[in-house]
This record gives C-alpha cells, sequence and structure tokens, in this order.
C-alpha cells in the first residue's frame, strides 16, 4: 500500500459533512489523547495489514452522535457514542479504500487501547467540540 496515495484528509471531510454535518480542519499539531478508547479498523493487501485508527475526544463524540442519531446532546448517552465511533471508522476506512485501485480486505472494527507501534501517518482534526485524531499505524 502506497500511504502518498491515501486522500485521508479528503475523505474524512467528506464523511464528516455527510454523516455528522460537522466541518472539521486539518491542525499542525496532534491533539491530545482522549479518554474514550480508540477504535481502529485492519486495511490488508497482499503486502501487509495496516490499521486506520482513530481517536476522539468526548465533544466530539458527543456532537458526532447527536447529529447522526437526530438526538439532542444531552440525551446521548456513552454507549451511543461509543457505537457512533465504531460506526465511523469502518464508514471512514469503507470510502478511504474505495478510492484505490489495489485490490484489499476490510476487517472489523474493534477496540485499540495502545498502538503496538508509532504511526505511519498522523492527522489531527479541530472541531469547536474538540479534536480527533486518525492514523495510520502497523
Amino acid at each position: 500500500m502506497n500511504l502518498d496515495l491515501w486522500p485521508l484528509e479528503k475523505t474524512t471531510s467528506e464523511v464528516f459533512e455527510r454523516m455528522f454535518y460537522l466541518f472539521p480542519l486539518q491542525g499542525d499539531s496532534p491533539p491530545p489523547q482522549s479518554a474514550l478508547t480508540p477504535w481502529r479498523i485492519s486495511l490488508r493487501d497482499q503486502e501487509k495489514t495496516l490499521f486506520l485508527r482513530g481517536v476522539f475526544s468526548p465533544g466530539v463524540a458527543k456532537a458526532m452522535a447527536a447529529n447522526y442519531l437526530g438526538l439532542p446532546e444531552e440525551e446521548v448517552t456513552p454507549i451511543l457514542a461509543d457505537l457512533t465511533l465504531r460506526e465511523t471508522i469502518n464508514v471512514l476506512a469503507g470510502n478511504l479504500l474505495s478510492l484505490l485501485a489495489e485490490p484489499f480486505e476490510l476487517g472489523i472494527p474493534e477496540r485499540d487501547p495502545t498502538p503496538k507501534s508509532p504511526p505511519l501517518l498522523s492527522l489531527p482534526f479541530f472541531l469547536d467540540q474538540g479534536s480527533f485524531l486518525l492514523e495510520i499505524t502497523e
């Protein structure tokens, strides 16, 4: 997989605008790690397996769930926010890989509290509600 071809920033902006009516801005420095457990999904080709990993601040997760489910933010439970993050990492990976010409296998979203290696690619994003970080890891 050639990471230079991965249009992660564009894919993220499009998914957030369509699913959550949120408009994230890509930043220069990583946001702080969130108290929420990160989610990851495997991206496997013939050569190796990589992971798309997402770390979301509680404020961003709550806003995402509220907009996605059509609920007031005060009605968003931690479980609803967590399930929204799981679906988000799945949709981001699917949209990202649909743009690549290489054959791939997409895994199932799973919790990823501690990455096993430094990120190959890291993109921090910011919103009024907080921040989130997307990474490609091995």
